[in-house]
């Protein structure tokens, strides 16, 4: 059994450039997730809507180098809720680091 990889990136940190393979043959997973670099980024999003549609939620993880701009780093949090009232609640947060494993190929 192969051990996983896992990646460590502090909120200013960039890897160096990657290739991208434009093969079909190639899993994807792996250069998604070795690390920030240049104008690479990766985004999770998670929704979710009431059945009555009145309310829902979102969840977003995002690393992303062109976050730099604003001064916080690259590694962003958003919880974005609307209750059925129809108020709304939204927060970003930026986070100090981020761990990412990868056991697919364990």
């Amino acid at each position: 059994m192969a051990s996983s990889r896992i990646n460590h990136v502090t909120a200013y940190e960039k890897e160096k450039w990657i290739d991208f393979s434009m093969s079909s043959a190639d899993a994807l997973a792996a250069w998604r997730i070795s690390g920030i670099k240049g104008p690479v980024f990766e985004q999770w999003y998670f929704d979710s809507v009431a059945d009555d549609g009145k309310s829902g939620i979102v969840f977003i993880l995002a690393r992303d180098a062109s976050y730099a701009v604003l001064g916080q780093g690259h590694l962003r949090v958003q919880l974005d809720v609307t209750f059925s009232d129809g108020t709304h609640f939204n927060h970003v947060d930026w986070m100090a680091e981020a761990v990412t494993e990868d056991a697919s190929s364990s």
